[in-house]
């Protein structure tokens, strides 16, 4: 029995131990730049939001391309003179007239909107794949950072015991022995700085991933190439100006507009519709009748 307490004290803190392991050194998962962005593409909410709105435009648009339903009536007139009886019957069927000059407007302004939707969204996703780079990047280099500090720092680290030995020995001076101390506070600092500004910069690059697991860890991979490319003002000025989503959901959203200001201009002129239907009277008087 003496020899078993010590054993499961043993195997406790060695449990306990690995649960009190910081996130932050756990094994990472690699994480090439093409998952990272696919990755925030798919999990990022302002890029669900703007879903929802292209499926709003979408409903809109099917609305205003309904035709309209035709209404049906019945009609009947029973009167009574001095015994006499007179009276008529009227079936019909009216449809509006309005839809002939509204619905094409309205279907144009529809179209607009669906159009400026679908541009918003190719613009939120330019501007997540943006920061998603160039958070991977930062990253990345953030990385390669820090793994030099620590290794410099570990050095300082071992000089620092070993000039304590040595001073020891009186093989050094107190005063060099301090500017090693000195030296190796320094880097240890600087590589605790590299770290934290590793840790962050993988969290930020993990809220884009996922809003919803920003301490998911990985390692960011070398897959990426920055070629260098030929910088022309005007090309690139041109290339933008034809381009970007941002300045095509603007015209998009300009186009709407102006097609949803005709669609109200039409809807100025008076309601209109035409019933057609099949009349009797009591006196046998029958026939067609048509209202406009």
């Amino acid at each position: 029995m003496k020899h078993i307490q010590p054993v499961a004290c043993l195997f406790f803190l060695l449990g306990f131990s690995i649960v009190a392991i910081p996130q932050e050194m756990r094994p990472a998962q690699p994480l090439t730049l093409q998952q990272a962005v696919e990755r925030a593409l798919a999990n990022y909410p302002a890029l669900q939001i703007q879903r929802y709105e292209i499926e709003q435009a979408l409903g809109l648009k099917t609305t205003a391309g309904l035709l309209p339903n035709p209404v049906l009536s019945y009609y009947k007139e029973n009167l009574n003179l001095s015994g006499q009886k007179g009276g008529e019957e009227i079936f019909s069927a009216g449809l509006p007239l309005d839809f002939l000059w509204n619905r094409w407007s309205q279907v144009n302004a529809a179209n607009a909107q669906v159009e400026a939707s679908n541009l918003a969204l190719a613009n939120v996703q330019r501007l997540v794949k943006f920061e998603v780079q160039k958070a991977f990047v930062e990253c990345y280099f953030f990385a390669q950072s820090y793994e030099p500090w620590q290794k410099a720092a570990a050095v300082f680290r071992q000089a620092a015991t070993a000039g304590k030995i040595r001073l020891t020995d009186g093989d050094i001076s107190g005063y060099e022995q301090q500017r090693i101390a000195l030296e190796q506070q320094r880097y240890q600092k600087a590589a605790g700085e590299a770290q934290v500004e590793f840790i962050n910069s993988r969290r930020r690059l993990a809220f884009l991933l996922d809003p919803t697991q920003s301490e998911v860890q990985f390692e960011p991979a070398s897959d990426f190439q920055t070629p260098a490319t030929e910088l022309n003002l005007e090309k690139l000025l041109a290339h933008a100006l034809q381009n970007r989503p941002d300045l095509q959901a603007a015209r998009a959203i300009s186009r709407s507009k102006q097609a949803a200001l005709s669609a109200a201009k039409w809807q100025r002129l008076p309601a209109a519709s035409v019933s057609a239907g099949y009349k009797k009277q009591a006196d046998d008087f029958k026939g067609a009748v048509i209202q406009v």
